[in-house]
């Protein structure tokens, strides 16, 4: 839910919630999925709003 709500640092929270609970689940590896898709969508936003003002 929290990723249709657009809250990504309670997403991280719940990751690291997560990983306290089951070491098992990699969630330093899905946390870094989540930022490294994050830093993509950012720079996608910014390169669309340069050929915007162009």
């Amino acid at each position: 839910a929290n990723k249709y709500l657009e809250n990504y640092e309670r997403a991280l929270s719940g990751f690291e919630a997560a990983a306290l609970k089951d070491p098992g689940l990699n969630a330093a590896e899905e946390v870094q999925k989540i930022v490294n898709l994050l830093d993509k969508v950012d720079n996608l936003l910014r390169v669309m709003k340069f050929s915007l003002v162009m």
